[in-house]
């Protein structure tokens, strides 16, 4: 494996291969790298997506089967989404924003449920 870096002036470690381990689901992927952490990298100064304002929700009922909800919140943000299924387990989807007021949730397979806005 060759030395993975960046034209930043961190330099990433060389990993083992023997040390990846990697287990898939079908909806989630797990990677997790064992020895010793490196030094922390410089803080992020890249802003994440803006957040609802004074407490406002949505909560969309996705009644038919579909691997992809279109959830129109009119929250006018990007809202953090929890995706349920139809007993309430949590259900891990792809949020895509589409604008401040729409967004879709896409699965890989078709499933009814509740996405949860905030």
């Amino acid at each position: 494996m060759s030395d993975v870096s960046t034209t930043h002036p961190y330099q990433y470690p060389q990993v083992d291969p023997a040390d990846i381990a990697v287990s898939i689901t079908p909806i989630t992927v797990e990677v997790s790298i064992s020895g010793s952490p490196g030094p922390a990298g410089p803080p992020s100064t890249v802003p994440g997506p803006p957040g609802p304002g004074g407490g406002q929700r949505y909560t969309h009922t996705q009644a038919m089967l579909s691997p992809t909800w279109i959830v129109q919140h009119d929250l006018n943000c990007h809202p953090v989404v929890t995706a349920e299924d139809g007993v309430g387990n949590v259900i891990t989807g792809t949020v895509t924003y589409l604008d401040n007021n729409v967004l879709t949730v896409g699965f890989a397979y078709s499933i009814t449920g509740r996405a949860n806005c905030v």
